[in-house]
């Protein structure tokens, strides 16, 4: 599984079972789920963080 699979719950959640007359109306409803989810780092982290994944630090370049 790719660490972003497990975003698409979070993603899709606004447009689950709803018809929408144009898209520019989806692009509201992402765009409105999306400044939801910045809010909500801890929520997001959780989904992503695998025991597995290497936790880096940023790199110096000198």
């Amino acid at each position: 599984m790719q660490p972003a699979e497990r975003l698409w719950s979070l993603s899709d959640e606004p447009l689950v079972n709803k018809t929408f007359n144009a898209l520019d109306d989806i692009r509201e409803a992402l765009n409105r789920r999306c400044t939801d989810l910045q809010t909500r780092q801890a929520e997001v982290q959780g989904r992503t963080l695998f025991h597995w994944w290497p936790i880096l630090g940023y790199a110096t370049i000198y």
